[in-house]
């Protein structure tokens, strides 16, 4: 990984991206980055996608520190799901030169229509990795039928009680198919300013409350994922 790229993309000094990102949206955007590189996803699994969750501002900051280290070829293959912001993504080059496939993922969409749309953004290529900076029990849910068999699905909550509340309910079913899900808050707090590690989580917001009260064992049918 080129640290010097890392170095410059974090300096307070840096205007631009101080300007254009939270430390926070910084933060995770680094440890995303660096847990690609780690693993050398751009040499595994070379036909696969993987699919990126979160704001678009969120996501264009990821993407443009990974621009600076990684291949292009990895960037080729992410699909970039937004759940809000989404013009950020629509006018940048990372749509128009790498060909990005981008997909809404607005809550008032359908879900079905939101994974039929994800999955046909992959071009039938497997999604092995997915990575999701603003994660809810709904978006976990899609994205169950969207990761495939053996894959991972990296999350973002500082809050240990609302990262079991998000994950438990899919917990056993991600298992059975050999999904491995991690949580990357750990790797952030070591990144992250003292002040910032106290900022508290996400709340359950209603929406997803309601979603995991109306869950049961029929969501979760033996299908072709």
């Amino acid at each position: 990984m080129t640290s010097v790229a890392i170095e410059s993309f974090l300096d307070p000094s840096n205007s631009s991206s101080q300007e254009a990102y939270s430390r926070s949206q910084q933060t995770n955007a680094l440890v995303a980055v660096k847990w690609i590189n780690y693993h050398q996803i751009e040499d595994n699994h070379d036909d696969s996608k993987i699919l990126v969750c979160g704001s678009g501002s969120q996501i264009k900051c990821f993407l443009e520190l990974l621009e600076s280290v990684c291949e292009q070829r990895t960037i080729k293959r992410l699909i970039c799901a937004a759940d809000c912001e989404l013009v950020m993504l629509t006018d940048s080059k990372f749509w128009t030169d790498y060909g990005c496939r981008i997909v809404s993922w607005r809550k008032e969409e359908y879900e079905d229509d939101i994974v039929r749309r994800t999955r046909l953004a992959a071009k039938q290529k497997p999604v092995f990795t997915v990575i999701d900076f603003e994660p809810t029990l709904r978006r976990l849910h899609r994205q169950f039928y969207i990761v495939a068999e053996c894959g991972r699905v990296l999350l973002y909550q500082k809050r240990q009680a609302r990262w079991k509340e998000i994950c438990a309910p899919l917990l056993p079913a991600l298992a059975d198919r050999g999904v491995v899900v991690e949580n990357l808050e750990d790797d952030c707090r070591y990144l992250m300013p003292a002040e910032d590690r106290d900022c508290a989580g996400s709340e359950a917001s209603s929406d997803d409350l309601a979603y995991s009260s109306s869950m049961s064992s029929s969501d979760f049918p033996e299908c072709d994922r």
